[in-house]
């Protein structure tokens, strides 16, 4: 899911990050990967209240 999270980011499609971000989140909470989640969670904060592009490369390097 992360390829298509960075393609969608490079194409500059917010609205689909924030929802492959959400999928993200959601999955890995129900399968257990708390971690996972949480930095998912912020990634999608971070994309629908647009803290701009360094707060979203930040976040997304931690959650790869």
């Amino acid at each position: 899911m992360l390829p298509e999270l960075q393609r969608a980011l490079a194409v500059h499609d917010v609205a689909l990050a924030e929802r492959l971000a959400h999928t993200l989140r959601s999955v890995a909470a129900n399968i257990g990967a708390q971690t996972v989640s949480d930095r998912a969670q912020a990634l999608e904060h971070a994309l629908r209240f647009q803290h701009g592009k360094e707060a979203i490369i930040a976040v997304l390097a931690a959650l790869r």
